[in-house]
């Protein structure tokens, strides 16, 4: 009889085994049932065990109780999750693990590190002790975090994604944190710290883990100085008003002008991955795109539905946006008007997402419907190249052309330049230090009607610095999050 058989043998006579170093598979079924790979014995075809490995320098088997210890540089393996600890408790009836000491353990992509971890396969629900969560960029550290399926809940929470591991350059606190892989992070009860300086706190904020659903407000306050506002403070939340991500949410954009007062509005929205619509009310609209910064447009109130990036074939997507609502806009003059939007945008996908093309394009159109029987409509097309521009020079450039016909009452929504080349891009100086340079050139009236640039320094988790926009005549102090921040 060979070794194995009789490993197999003893197992079944004494129902207890003390080993050294010793590798074996078992399988989680059930019924609970420890199942040795030497055995030949067929286990059952429904349904199909779950196979996983354990090895440390001391494990005991109690097949009566059909449980397993280990003890001293404990290695578990199982479906996608390796777990190290100083001590392992597995109940196979139970469905359980309990995994004690220097606990470490790797699933979907993720580190999780701890006093103390439980475990139960069969509902998927856990917990651990004195944690904190790796996931690519971002550390989570907390009190406790709990599992739910793919969720992770973590009480008395801090992020970041610096890398240094004390006195970081920026923390997140909260008093939980609720993470859904894939879809986003729900933060309660919220504080932003610069060093050991506290920012500033809100009730809730949401972050967005989905590509198609970027997070669009700002925790971080920016600071700006123009002519038309003084000194401007502007800062940004969102408040879920449901625990699914599908669910709709508040979002406020905030701002405080010396010489205009309040400045921003809130939009309740409900977006998923296609799909977005909801109501927004503003008074006094900070307009980022806009070549001056001399409009205050009033929105009392504006609804919309918005279909975005929404596949029509396999290479093609179609964003449809369609508003209505009442609007007042002041400075250089002031309208009055209703207006209802609708707006058709085509993108062609020139690569694949294992070898992403370096060029882009759209082609577009905007029809617009105002009191008294005026409108607006324009035609165009984008074409252009993103990516690695030259030796130090990251950004894109690109062609945008405009046919527009009829008329607009607002200066918001008005086309400035028909033709122009669009430069986005950053410039690296060091390691440290980069300049930020944007530019549009009017090529009818070949001139350059707007440029922003400035000069950021960057750390590892935090890009900060001041910058100038010459349309605007605006200075800007900016500061960017990275990894939690658009």
């Amino acid at each position: 009889m060979n070794a194995a058989h009789k490993l197999s043998l003893r197992l079944l006579l004494t129902g207890r085994l003390l080993a050294g170093p010793f590798l074996f598979t078992l399988s989680l079924t059930p019924r609970g049932s420890l199942i040795a790979d030497s055995v030949k014995a067929r286990p059952r075809e429904e349904p199909k065990p779950l196979s996983g490995s354990i090895t440390a320098r001391k494990q005991e088997f109690d097949l009566d109780e059909n449980q397993v210890h280990a003890e001293g540089n404990v290695r578990m393996e199982y479906a996608d999750m390796q777990l190290e600890s100083d001590t392992l408790d597995v109940d196979l009836k139970a469905q359980s693990i309990e995994a004690s000491g220097n606990v470490r353990v790797k699933a979907r992509g993720g580190l999780l590190e701890g006093n103390r971890f439980l475990y139960r396969f069969g509902t998927r629900e856990g917990s651990l002790d004195t944690a904190r969560v790796t996931f690519e960029r971002a550390v989570f550290q907390g009190k406790q975090l709990e599992l739910k399926g793919d969720e992770v809940a973590i009480r008395a929470a801090s992020v970041t994604t610096c890398s240094r591991e004390t006195n970081p350059h920026y923390r997140v606190t909260c008093r939980s944190l609720v993470v859904q892989p894939g879809k986003q992070a729900r933060l309660n009860h919220v504080t932003l710290w610069l060093g050991s300086h506290r920012i500033l706190t809100v009730p809730k904020h949401v972050v967005s883990l989905a590509k198609a659903k970027p997070t669009r407000a700002r925790l971080v306050p920016k600071p700006a100085v123009s002519g038309t506002d003084g000194l401007l403070l502007q800062s940004g939340f969102n408040y879920p008003l449901s625990k699914n991500p599908a669910g709709p949410e508040i979002e406020f954009e905030l701002g405080l002008s010396t010489k205009r007062g309040f400045r921003g509005g809130a939009e309740l929205s409900v977006r998923s991955e296609h799909v977005e619509y909801g109501i927004n009310y503003a008074t006094r609209e900070v307009l980022r795109d806009l070549l001056t910064s001399k409009v205050f447009l009033d929105k009392t109130p504006e609804v919309f539905f918005n279909l975005r990036n929404y596949p029509i074939g396999r290479k093609l997507m179609v964003d449809v946006s369609t508003s209505a609502g009442n609007f007042r806009e002041e400075k250089p003059f002031l309208a009055n008007s209703s207006r209802t939007n609708l707006a058709v945008r085509l993108t062609p996908d020139f690569g694949s997402p294992s070898h992403p093309s370096a060029f882009f394009g759209s082609a577009f159109a905007r029809k617009s419907w105002y009191d008294h029987g005026q409108d607006y409509e324009v035609l165009g097309v984008a074409v252009g190249l993103r990516g690695k521009l030259a030796k130090r020079i990251e950004g894109s450039i690109q062609y945008i052309a405009h046919d527009i016909g009829g008329a607009t009452p607002f200066r918001f929504d008005l086309i400035e330049i028909k033709r122009e080349v669009l430069l986005d891009t950053n410039i690296t100086l060091s390691e440290r230090w980069k300049i930020p340079f944007q530019t549009y050139y009017d090529l009818d009236r070949h001139s350059f009607p707007k440029k922003r640039f400035g000069l950021l320094r960057s750390l590892d988790c935090l890009d900060y610095g001041l910058t100038y926009d010459t349309a605007r005549k605006e200075f800007s102090v900016e500061a960017r999050l990275r990894g939690l921040e658009p």
